[in-house]
């Protein structure tokens, strides 16, 4: 589905506000997420040329700075706040460690990414909270999301 979803149509962005009810798959209690906004899908570039869009962003290069976003988070909080950077060191090694077995395809009106899990196909939407990795099961699969995408 993924595939075949990408061929046809290679990201977007949405005109009406989308979202999408996790209580549709998932059992969601009260102090969770159940809306959760999709603003765009991001945009796999075909050539070098298509790496740059003004509307949208490309999964790749979204997938790229998210593995070296870690190296400059290190860089910057070991020079200029050490304390922190030991308080925050769980929630860069699971990022990075999540970014290689998962890829952002979507994004939220908040800037934060939904991804896919490689290895069962499920989605799910990281958000960063004080260092630490606030990760919500979407939907079991790209399918199920996709067609659990309303608008108001």
């Amino acid at each position: 589905m993924f595939k075949e979803s990408y061929c046809q149509n290679n990201g977007g962005i949405f005109e009406k506000h989308t979202f999408i009810c996790r209580d549709k798959f998932y059992e969601v209690h009260s102090n969770e997420y159940n809306l959760m906004d999709v603003d765009s899908f991001y945009y796999i570039p075909v050539t070098d040329e298509q790496d740059e869009n003004e509307y949208l962003s490309s999964l790749i290069k979204k997938w790229n700075e998210k593995r070296k976003t870690i190296d400059k988070i290190r860089n910057y909080f070991q020079t200029n706040f050490p304390d922190t950077w030991e308080a925050g060191k769980s929630y860069r090694n699971v990022l990075s460690i999540y970014a290689e077995t998962h890829f952002p395809f979507a994004s939220s009106a908040a800037g934060h990414d939904y991804w896919v899990d490689m290895d069962t196909g499920k989605i799910e939407y990281i958000e960063p909270i004080n260092f630490l990795m606030h990760k919500v099961n979407v939907a079991p699969s790209f399918y199920e999301f996709c067609t659990g995408l309303q608008c108001s």
